[in-house]
């Protein structure tokens, strides 16, 4: 029977640290560490955060998830291209997909995988299957933190100023590209009387 290891790690050009709402490049290494052939690897995932990258083209946040089986973006076909013989993991085989995650939300973000795949040395009319299980767990940063307080002036009696601070946990290289954070509006409300800023 084949025997799936599974293992998930960052891209070289994936900093250690994850923030809300980024898709980040990630390799996906599977080995066969059984003694016969593997084929039909299936990926079923808690959540669509997964997307298996097929050519050199970028992603964009709103562009389909590949290798999908079905509409719920959650049950994936690993394609494997890059093994010997096409769609088929030989014993001692070892290949790598390239696949982007997007994190979303705060604090430790749990993402689970089922994997199931099937003998492919198999003579019989309904294939035996095994199953491995994958589970990754990322801290997840803000991108964006912002703070607020109030206090009375010193100068003006009844009056109080803001003060707000804004801060960005996005690495930027000033030297290759250009980012700025740009807020439309920000809004101060008083019970006791009309503010503007």
């Amino acid at each position: 029977m084949p025997s799936l290891k599974v293992v998930l790690s960052p891209d070289e050009n994936t900093k250690g640290t994850v923030l809300q709402g980024q898709t980040s490049r990630w390799k996906l290494k599977l080995s066969n560490l059984g003694y016969s052939p593997a084929s039909n690897i299936m990926l079923k995932t808690n959540a669509p955060w997964l997307n298996i990258i097929q050519s050199d083209e970028e992603i964009t946040e709103d562009g389909p998830t590949s290798c999908c089986v079905g509409p719920s973006g959650t049950l994936m076909k690993i394609p494997l291209k890059n093994a010997d013989r096409l769609d088929v993991l030989q014993p001692g085989e070892t290949i790598e997909v390239p696949v982007s995650i997007r994190t979303s939300g705060g604090g430790r973000q749990d993402f689970y995988m089922l994997f199931r795949y099937e003998n492919a040395a198999s003579s019989s009319v309904v294939p035996r299957h095994r199953w491995a299980r994958k589970l990754l767990s990322v801290p997840v940063y803000p991108s964006i933190t912002m703070s607020a307080s109030l206090m009375p002036s010193y100068s003006n009696k009844g009056e109080h100023i803001l003060s707000v601070e804004v801060s960005s946990s996005l690495f930027v290289d000033c030297c290759k590209s250009s980012a700025s954070i740009c807020f439309l509006s920000l809004i101060s409300i008083s019970l006791h009387a009309p503010s503007s800023l």
